[in-house]
């Protein structure tokens, strides 16, 4: 799992490397859900979402759950995808910027129902729902900025 260093606002990351062939869970050749977790090494933003593409096209993220430290969203395809599916997932610290020193670590699975197709949720009429291999992202280390620009070549010049 690779670990990206960044400045403490203003910066997008994304991961492509390790979800550029997300696989379906055993036995099946289709994706329709994706759920991404996110542990925070203090406490959980407020105001933050990932931003999940697949195959070049947004899909829309909806948070289903948040504990202190952690964050998890679900994206449920209309239609299933064909599975290896090229994913991305991008993290923009435009509205909300962690504390300097933080680091944010992403999971992900990719779900599908019993049959294939359908809604999940058996709590709410659904389906039961058959989950792939846990997918280990990758990390986020928030720098501060005079660690930033020393990274960068800049000395000891402080930015903001």
């Amino acid at each position: 799992m690779s670990t990206q260093e960044v400045p403490p606002s203003g910066y997008a990351v994304t991961f492509t490397d390790s979800l550029e062939s997300v696989q379906a869970p055993n036995g099946f050749s289709t994706i329709s859900a994706f759920r991404v977790y996110v542990v925070f090494s203090r406490a959980a933003l407020a105001d933050f979402s990932p931003i999940l593409y697949v195959d070049g096209e947004q899909m829309p993220l909806t948070q289903t759950g948040a504990g202190a430290a952690s964050m998890t969203w679900v994206a449920q395809f209309s239609e299933p995808v064909p599975a290896p599916a090229a994913m991305s997932l991008m993290v923009d610290f435009t509205s909300e910027v962690p504390l300097e020193g933080d680091m944010l670590t992403f999971y992900a699975w990719s779900g599908q129902t019993a049959s294939g197709h359908g809604a999940f949720n058996p709590d709410e009429g659904g389906e039961e729902t058959v989950t792939g291999e846990v997918i280990e992202i990758g990390s986020i280390s928030i720098l501060s900025w005079l660690a930033w620009n020393r990274l960068q070549g800049q000395g000891d010049a402080n930015g903001s």
